[in-house]
């Protein structure tokens, strides 16, 4: 992920002191594999776990002395207008931790992912989050591919091959 964040093409193998690809270690030297990857800085924040989650809700929820909490990380996240939904006071009834009420708002966007909140978090100065990410986020993400042959616009099997889980149990 560092590698990727670092916009590196290649690491180091310290085994054999040989540098390698990302597309090699990756996906095998599949070109097929390597169009149909994600990689970790470019998935959304949407493909976070609850686990991930909550660990940087327990994190950035409780106020800091220098102001490094969920506050702050809302304005670098340009959600400054919005801060008065996400303070606990605005909803007392409403038990959702102010980071994930701000994950929520900006997850709307397309374009919020990993490696943005990653950057955000470096220029909070809370590595102690970034190291949570780092661990615990997927390298890579791989889409399912499907073989238009086998498929009709619903995206459903149209080849009658009698390969339903129905038929598979007669």
């Amino acid at each position: 992920m560092e590698a990727q964040l670092a916009g590196k093409n290649t690491v180091h193998n310290s085994n054999n002191n040989v540098e390698e690809s990302l597309a090699e270690l990756i996906c095998f030297g599949s070109k097929d594999v390597f169009e149909g990857t994600v990689f970790g800085q470019n998935l959304h924040i949407s493909t976070l776990g609850l686990h991930i989650r909550q660990q940087l809700c327990r994190l950035l929820d409780p106020l800091d002395p220098m102001g490094r909490d969920w506050c702050l990380l809302a304005v670098l996240l340009g959600l400054s207008e919005k801060l008065p939904h996400f303070d606990p006071g605005s909803e007392p009834t409403l038990q959702m931790s102010c980071t994930e009420r701000i994950f929520h708002e900006w997850g709307k966007s397309p374009t919020s992912t990993v490696g943005i909140l990653l950057n955000k978090l470096q220029a909070l100065g809370r590595q102690d989050t970034v190291d949570v990410l780092l661990q615990h986020t997927p390298l890579y993400r791989t889409a399912l591919y499907e073989d238009d042959r086998n498929t009709d616009d619903l995206g459903g099997a149209s080849n009658g091959s009698g390969n339903s889980s129905s038929n598979l149990s007669r």
